[in-house]
């Protein structure tokens, strides 16, 4: 299926379902990222061309960019995309930042938690808290 899919011009797969034929999908230039392994085929369904899709709770729209690893999936909008180089570098730069702040061991976690969230504001990131799943 992945050679398939890659020879009509897809360039990579996202399921919430599981892949099959691991070796086999290693030898071609086709990232795929899944839920697991199956043993059998999944069907191909094609609904429409560039319409949203929702896949594991994500909605990937038509020229979102899709950012994978082994630690999962984002989007991105392509609004978004010409802000990426100057926002991953400060990203990076609080990261390393944050990181030093969190390894102190002279500090209780109010402390970390505070600074944190004084680095986040320094670095003009806006505070997520997730309670139960739900952003606030």
């Amino acid at each position: 299926m992945a050679k398939t899919l890659a020879v009509v011009g897809c360039k990579g797969l996202v399921t919430n379902g599981g892949v099959r034929d691991l070796a086999g999908l290693m030898t071609i230039p086709f990232p795929a990222y899944c839920t697991g392994r199956t043993i059998h085929h999944g069907p191909l369904r094609f609904r429409a061309a560039k319409e949203p899709v929702e896949v594991g709770g994500i909605t990937v729209r038509h020229g979102d960019v899709v950012h994978a690893d082994g630690g999962g999936v984002i989007t991105i909008p392509l609004s978004c995309v010409r802000e990426l180089p100057s926002q991953a570098v400060r990203m990076l730069a609080f990261e390393r930042e944050a990181h030093l702040l969190l390894r102190r061991t002279d500090l209780r976690v109010s402390a970390k938690h505070k600074g944190v969230q004084e680095l986040l504001a320094s670095y003009g990131f806006k505070q997520v808290c997730l309670t139960d799943g739900k952003v606030e």
